[in-house]
């Protein structure tokens, strides 16, 4: 839990030590009014089994060094911990940070000391987390199988071993205190194991009677079975037992007064009585005066015990499931933690590191718990949706009604997963610190994927939208709107390739995989035209500022242009060899710009197009040694191009100049945009990256990583506040800037 403070602290730290990725955290997270955090340490559960000592000790470690406080000093330690109370001055009071100069060698080391620490201690909680995935992953398969009573042999090795330890200390212990106990140990050490290898029977104890060793008169083999007794196991499931419990101390009785005893050892059976001619008898015979076993048939479980059992799995699951996340609240808080003193030191290699290490800890994240979460969501309420696993509030109402639910069954409240959906969302809070988006705003747009998205001039929170399932949409993104579709246009018969506003958002013109362009009224959401002409699925469309113009290319290797208030097509160009997958227009409305699978740009004249018959490109870009998979342009003359060779280029559009190429191998950009300044670019990848450029040199600002299952576009909003990434889900995700 300690580790968890640290956050607190990390927030002075933001603004006296000058940490861009603490002030980045920080603009957001307010640790001391943040409820998930509060109810993150109120309920955390993992106390026993971290080292809370070492935490304890390292959180003490920095305080002594941020603050200049003596670790000795219980009564600061003990104020500073309870920042739950408003009434706390004295505490507050000292906490006040000291003046810290990290060009001093003393301040360097410590905080390098500081570091290693943290670092250390991550490294064995990672562990623990690791171990409680897989803990979950065994569990998930067996729910219905009674997940209480069973034991993995992981465990029971663990339990021996524990079991020898704790005997090593004992006699460790035993033989300080008393220095005569050694040399009992060794008279009886191995007598425990001889007796284990002399069980003879199951469900049977064999004991050697040592007083009887040295009797004299007999063979060793009559001493032996003389000296020998036979009881029945108490805790085995054979030892034979009456179903009567007032039966046992009258049978043992009776067998007393029948049987011989021997001299000065009564209650042993004398068995030498035996021939020795006649070979030993296999295992323990009972007498006759021993009844038989009595049993009891019950009858199996029927369906409520079956439903209980179930019940009692799946919280077990739940209670492993909450475990983890506790574990993953402290690896992520080490990690911003030993990422913020890797920046203060200038240890870029640390910071890297760290920060892959950040996106394995959210992937596994995702791999195991999101996932173990869902499946149990979905044993007990049949209809979750994604949607609901992904919208915090929605998985809190899925959370209350699994409590009713059992609640409804056994009378089980199941409080702790009150504060399951709270460490979910704390869990998304921290990894936003490090620019990963788990469960991030969305809207769900389509029911499959979001393949077009532009934001609408008269509210830039207000996007337009084409998918996979032949719709259009306009959504408000706004939360507080709850998500609402403000409207939609139906009439596409096949997948909604493009789409776009007019300047002043009157109309909307789209194109589908149905070979049709369509021109869109926005206010009544009616089909005001339909360009026919493609052979073939169009797959990309544009209009002029001026509405005076339409483009679109085909697979069908035609770019065609059209006249936007008669639908007539003005030019049939067909130049590419391949399908064509992009057409744009410039900025300034005087190039149309066509990208195909035969790995070139075409920069056309659109006035020499659109009056002439014979066409022949402004300029040919054959840079590119693989697909093209996206081109965008901004003022003053941007080209920016992305393929599947890995590659990023900028060109002048007036001169077809490359002005430079950014490679992002092993990985590629399937979607670019310009910011609508045209200061920053922005591009989506398939391993779900966005990473944001500087459009003048090309330098890398940002990279951010969204949890979905495949990023289809990516666009910014007016104001530059966030930015908008489609999904193949079909939704529409909100990443704030």
């Amino acid at each position: 839990m300690e580790s968890l403070k640290t956050l607190i602290e990390l927030e002075q730290m933001a603004d006296k030590l000058d940490v861009k990725l603490l002030k980045h955290f920080y603009k957001t997270f307010k640790p001391r009014e943040n409820k998930n955090l509060k109810a993150a340490m109120k309920y955390f559960h993992t106390r026993g089994d971290m080292e809370s000592a070492d935490y304890r000790s390292a959180y003490h470690q920095l305080c002594d060094w941020f603050y200049g406080w003596d670790v000795s000093n219980a009564a600061v330690g003990g104020a500073v911990l309870d920042f739950d109370s408003p009434g706390d001055t004295e505490g507050e009071l000292r906490r006040v940070p000291r003046d810290i100069s990290l060009t001093e060698s003393g301040e360097r080391a410590e905080c390098e000391r500081i570091l290693k620490t943290f670092e250390t201690l991550f490294g064995l909680t990672r562990r623990q987390l690791k171990k409680s995935y897989m803990n979950i992953e065994e569990m998930t398969p067996r729910i219905g199988q009674g997940l209480a009573t069973m034991t993995t042999k992981q465990e029971e090795k663990e339990d021996q071993d524990d079991e020898i330890k704790k005997e090593e200390v004992w006699k460790h212990d035993r033989t300080l205190d008393d220095p005569h106990a050694k040399d009992m140990d060794d008279e009886f050490a191995g007598s425990y194991d001889d007796l284990r290898q002399k069980r003879e029977a199951d469900g049977l104890i064999v004991k050697r009677n040592d007083a009887l060793a040295g009797a004299g008169g007999t063979d060793t083999a009559t001493a032996t079975r003389q000296n020998t007794e036979f009881q029945p196991n108490p805790d085995s499931p054979h030892s034979s037992r009456s179903s009567s419990p007032g039966s046992e101390p009258e049978q043992t009785e009776q067998s007393n007064s029948k049987s011989p005893k021997s001299v000065g050892t009564p209650g042993i059976d004398k068995i030498s009585n035996m021939p020795s001619s006649q070979p030993p008898s296999k295992g323990f015979e009972f007498s006759s005066a021993t009844p038989p076993r009595r049993g009891l048939l019950q009858d199996g479980p029927n369906e409520s015990d079956m439903k209980l059992s179930m019940q009692r799995d799946v919280n077990l699951c739940y209670h492993a499931v909450n475990k983890s996340l506790d574990y993953l609240l402290v690896c992520a808080s080490n990690v911003i933690l030993v990422m913020s003193f890797a920046e203060m030191l200038g240890m870029k290699e640390v910071y890297q590191k760290f920060n892959a290490i950040a996106h394995d800890l959210s992937c596994e994240f995702v791999s195991n718990s999101v996932k173990t979460v869902w499946d149990l969501l979905n044993r007990e309420i049949k209809t979750t949706t994604l949607q609901e696993l992904r919208d915090m509030s929605m998985l809190r109402n899925c959370m209350r009604q699994v409590i009713d639910i059992g609640r409804m069954n056994n009378k089980n409240p199941r409080g702790k997963l009150k504060t399951l959906h709270k460490k979910f969302e704390l869990a998304h809070e921290l990894f936003v610190s490090v620019d990963i988006h788990i469960f991030p705003n969305f809207v769900a747009a389509h029911k499959d994927g979001v393949k077009s998205a532009q934001y609408s001039a008269f509210d830039s929170n207000l996007w337009l939208s084409g998918g996979y399932d032949s719709m259009i949409r306009i959504h408000d993104l706004r939360a507080a709107n709850n998500h609402i579709c403000l409207s939609q246009y139906v009439g596409h018969k096949s997948i909604v390739t493009d789409v776009h506003f007019t300047k002043d958002d009157t109309h909307i013109v789209s194109c589908s995989f149905d070979r049709t362009v369509k021109i869109w009224n926005s206010q009544s959401a009616s089909c005001e035209k339909t360009l026919t002409g493609h052979t073939d699925s169009v797959t990309s469309c544009d209009v002029t500022l001026d509405k005076r113009y339409i483009v679109s290319g085909s697979t069908d290797n035609s770019v065609r242009l059209w006249d936007f208030n008669t639908g007539h097509c003005v030019a049939n160009i067909k130049k590419h060899t391949r399908w064509v997958k992009l057409v744009r227009f410039s900025p300034d409305g005087r190039f149309i710009v066509s990208a195909g699978l035969d790995n070139k740009i075409y920069i056309w004249d659109i006035k020499f197009v659109a009056n002439s018959r014979s066409f022949s490109p402004k300029r040919t870009i054959e840079d590119h040694r693989d697909y093209i998979l996206d081109i965008a342009m901004a003022r003053p003359n941007y080209l920016l191009t992305v393929a599947r060779d890995c590659s990023i280029r900028m060109f002048d559009i007036n001169s077809a100049n490359e002005l430079y190429k950014i490679s992002i191998a092993p990985s590629w950009a399937c979607t670019a945009a310009f910011s609508p300044n045209g200061e920053y670019f922005a591009t989506g990848s398939f391993d779900n990256n966005v990473i944001i450029f500087n459009s003048k040199d090309g330098s890398r600002v940002r990279q951010i990583r969204c949890l979905n299952l495949g990023i289809m576009c990516v666009r910014f909003p007016k104001d530059l506040s966030y930015i908008v990434v489609g999904t193949q889900e079909g939704f529409l995700q909100q990443i704030p800037l």
